[in-house]
């Protein structure tokens, strides 16, 4: 009997180690069979949990994990090159508005017009027009938007009362408020091209021809709208150094300026002071009667070497509805990130203050991004060189953009 007894304990213990080993045997092949996106956000660790943490919710709809991983700005652009060369890439990348139509051009991402037509155009369709523009190259989109960051201007109510609405307005008020030792700051893009663009466009002009195939610097418009951007640095004191935009708005030096919207939230966190003295507003309208300003921000796309490329694309899907963005929304706001929705939609159920909504959702609705060809980041430094001679040596502005539009062309026909 105590054999007997000895023997069965020996074979309930195997049992159970069998049992066991057959289990985790299970377990990892259940585990190693679940699908599981990987994601590189541009921006912050909290904002990569967030995104994580709505994968959470995506997995229960679809049964696909998602693992998000946030990069620095610094380093995102070689970071995404390096990971293409070693075929290590992420299946999902956000990135600069550019570096899809550049990434694409090499091949690295999955043509979204080709692979998900009917998708695409019901994303395309609820995003702010000038959005839709630069993430279209020639027939081809690598990339949906992420997020939005637009011009707006910032004005204290307590000095000023309303907003220039259009260029008159605009030199009048500077040179009132130059008379008592003030000014106004041009604070996102400056001396640059950003800078510029408005200006150009609210003058009736662009970089290019509408087909991206000839620049168009050298035209009235291009100067007209040169001749105020300029001129705003060269006659009403604007600037042309870097200045610490918070505390000349906070002092009343600078009560007046033009950035991007993501100065909403560092106003409100270091300028508690002036809460409630200050608002915003459209730009000022050039000689068209339009306000446009430049609209940027981060998109997002599938790269070619994922073996989940259906998948990623649902979750790119996913991040563009409306119920979706709003959590992402409102995750900022207990954060020191910025997001601002690029689904138009979604700016129906945002919770945001009239007073800001309004003026944001106008600005980005008469807004234009980048134009949407090969080589724009480098060729961007000929428009900026021609704004410096103007400003800083006083060289003349059709000379200067002729310099400059040569230099678009010759880089067009490389």
């Amino acid at each position: 009997m105590r054999g007997i007894k000895r023997g069965s304990a020996i074979g309930c213990l195997f049992l159970f180690f069998a049992a066991l080993i057959l289990s985790c045997l299970s377990g990892c092949a259940k585990k190693s069979s679940e699908k599981e996106i990987l994601m590189w956000l541009v921006g912050s660790e909290k904002q990569a949990q967030k995104i994580t943490e709505l994968g959470r919710d995506f997995y229960k709809e679809t049964g696909v994990k998602v693992r998000c991983e946030a990069i620095s700005w610094g380093e995102a652009h070689s970071k995404y090159l390096t990971s293409v060369v070693g075929e290590v890439t992420p299946d999902i990348g956000t990135m600069g508005l550019t570096w899809g139509t550049e990434f694409g051009n090499l091949g690295a991402m999955v043509d979204l017009q080709k692979a998900f037509p009917a998708d695409l155009k019901d994303i395309e369709d609820n995003i702010f027009p000038g959005l839709a523009e630069s993430i279209r190259y020639k027939d081809s989109v690598y990339a949906v938007p992420f997020d939005i960051s637009e011009y707006i201007m910032y004005y204290r109510t307590d000095m000023i009362g309303k907003p220039p609405r259009d260029w008159k307005e605009l030199a009048s008020l500077l040179a009132e408020l130059n008379r008592n030792g003030k000014s106004m700051i041009i604070d996102w893009g400056g001396l640059g091209w950003i800078g510029y663009s408005p200006f150009l466009w609210q003058a009736g002009g662009d970089f290019y021809n509408k087909e991206n195939t000839v620049a168009t610097l050298d035209t009235a418009a291009a100067e007209t709208g040169m001749e105020f951007f300029t001129g705003l640095y060269k006659r009403y004191g604007v600037p042309k150094e870097e200045k610490p935009v918070e505390q000349g708005f906070k002092m009343g030096d600078y009560p007046i300026f033009i950035s991007g919207n993501w100065k909403m939230k560092t106003l409100a966190d270091v300028a508690p002071e002036i809460n409630g003295k200050w608002g915003i507003s459209q730009l000022p309208a050039g000689p068209t009667g339009k306000r446009t300003g430049f609209i940027g921000g981060r998109v997002m796309g599938v790269f070619s070497q994922s073996k989940l490329k259906n998948e990623s694309w649902g979750f790119i899907k996913y991040l563009s509805r409306p119920d979706i963005q709003l959590k992402l929304y409102e995750a900022t706001l207990e954060s020191h990130d910025t997001y601002l929705p690029p689904n138009i939609k979604t700016w129906d159920i945002l919770p945001m203050d009239a007073a800001f909504k309004e003026p944001l959702k106008a600005q980005a609705m008469d807004s234009k991004g980048p134009p949407s060809l090969l080589g724009w980041d480098d060729s961007t430094r000929f428009i900026d060189t021609a704004i410096q001679l103007i400003v800083l040596k006083g060289k003349d502005v059709k000379a200067s953009l002729a310099g400059a539009n040569d230099e678009l062309n010759r880089r067009l026909r490389k």
